[in-house]
């Protein structure tokens, strides 16, 4: 996402993949709180697709920024809680440790 928010047909692009993904997951929904935020991100991403292309020039540049800084910065945030930070022993890093003994559970 981070790649397509430089310009405006690529940011776009980036919205319209990102909504149909959102309405694909809409049919696999556990629980009615990840539909309604599936519907409210999906609302908000088409709002400021519209308001970019009538009002306002690079507003769907800043949403597919946003998207992609806010996905990036939770995948780091989830490598780190699995893999760095915890040493218990059903953790991620402990079972790659068992695979791999040169791997540490804390360097993993």
């Amino acid at each position: 996402f981070v790649a397509l928010s430089g310009g405006r047909v690529t940011a776009t692009i980036a919205a319209s993949v990102f909504c149909f993904a959102l309405i694909v997951c809409l049919r696999y929904a556990p629980n009615q709180m990840l539909v309604w935020l599936n519907l409210a991100f999906i609302t908000i991403t088409l709002t400021a697709l519209l308001i970019d292309w009538l009002v306002f020039d690079p507003l769907i540049q800043y949403v597919t920024l946003l998207y992609g800084t806010f996905i990036g910065w939770y995948g780091i945030m989830d490598i780190w809680d699995d893999t760095i930070s915890r040493t218990v022993e059903g953790s991620d890093a402990s079972a790659c440790f068992q695979m791999w003994p040169c791997c540490l559970p804390r360097c993993v």
